[in-house]
């Protein structure tokens, strides 16, 4: 999990919430109504050699899903978020080197929850060296 750690230790730095009380992996909280998932899934394989240091990064996919009582302002986390992740190119997170995180689309609404609260989430595509 070293990579999705990274990334929530990234965005509790840049002000989004705390990993653990407001940033959660792999699924919502049942008890916290504002708060961040980062849940990854598979993409499959990347068998290409991209330099002499880069042999077969691994792929790996993000959906990061914000869960708000309000709607406008868990549609603007939701954007904010996705415009911080989609500009890294050949960075380091934490230990981790993302040779490139893509937005694979926009943000968009998923759903409203029973508890009145607002889903909105952005996917990403990963290459991790």
């Amino acid at each position: 999990m070293t990579w999705l750690s990274d990334i929530g230790d990234y965005l509790q730095t840049a002000g989004y919430g705390t990993v653990g009380a407001s940033i959660h992996f792999y699924n919502f909280d049942s008890l916290t109504q504002n708060d961040v998932a980062l849940i990854p899934f598979s993409i499959g394989e990347y068998n290409r050699v991209i330099s002499k240091e880069t042999t077969n990064p691994k792929p790996s996919g993000l959906e990061v899903a914000v869960r708000n009582s309000d709607a406008e302002t868990a549609f603007n986390k939701v954007t904010s978020i996705y415009e911080l992740l989609r500009t890294v190119s050949n960075q380091y997170i934490g230990s981790t080197k993302f040779i490139y995180i893509v937005a694979d689309a926009s943000p968009g609404f998923v759903s409203e929850s029973a508890g009145n609260s607002f889903i909105f989430t952005v996917n990403f595509s990963l290459l991790i060296q």
